[in-house]
């Protein structure tokens, strides 16, 4: 399926190349409010263990300038399960 998109937008750019830099414009804008913050729920494993991934990714992230908090939810769909990991971009618009 993304192949078909992608022959289709190249297809398209080739023959109007003045639509391609609004086009790419606007995704770039739409990418900026998309990634301004991403939320990973639940932290937990399914036994009930904290993920072995979550310590690199917040590490990974925080070394790269990201704003990453671990953040108590009002919520809990697996027993001990009720954190997330929020990590905050640093998009500057």
């Amino acid at each position: 399926m993304m192949s078909l998109f992608l022959d289709f937008l190249m297809k398209d750019a080739m023959q109007n190349p003045s639509k391609l830099v609004p086009y790419t414009q606007e995704m770039s804008d739409e990418m900026d409010d998309l990634l301004a913050e991403v939320r990973i729920f639940p932290l937990l494993k399914l036994d009930g263990e904290l993920s072995p991934y979550i310590e690199s990714v917040i590490e990974t992230f925080s070394s790269h300038g990201f704003d990453v908090k671990v953040q108590p939810v009002a919520y809990e769909f697996q027993k001990g399960g009720n954190q997330m990991l929020k990590i905050i971009t640093c998009v500057s618009g």
